[in-house]
């Protein structure tokens, strides 16, 4: 865990840069070719880049696509919704949609992080 603990990723926006403590991230959504991260502790921060590139540098640190434009912290999530939409509730309130396809994958992850369900 330290060393998750300890990660930080350089966002750079082409107008401003910032250095975050990847912990402090909540979130990530696509847009089109823009990814928004999202945070508890500042505001969000949208840069020029996929979130493919991001899941595949968050992934090893804790992070999981829920759908093909989210990716969100795992440590973050305080409940799965079930039902005819999917959702994970993250710790800021922010609800976020759980594709089908990634639905036993999440809560596969989640039961692996100590999740009750």
């Amino acid at each position: 865990m330290e060393l998750i603990e300890e990660s930080k990723l350089f966002l750079n926006n082409g107008k401003s840069s910032v250095l975050v403590r990847v912990r402090e991230i909540v979130r990530c959504e696509s847009k089109g070719n823009s990814t928004t991260f999202y945070f508890n502790t500042m505001e969000n921060f949208v840069v020029s880049k996929t979130i493919k590139e991001y899941d595949y540098l968050l992934k090893p640190l804790g992070f999981l696509r829920t759908h093909q434009s989210h990716l969100v912290n795992m440590s973050k999530i305080k409940r799965f919704y079930k039902g005819e939409e999917l959702k994970v509730m993250m710790d800021n309130g922010d609800l976020v949609p759980v594709s089908q396809r990634r639905k036993e994958v999440v809560l596969r992850e989640m039961k692996n992080q100590e999740f009750i369900l």
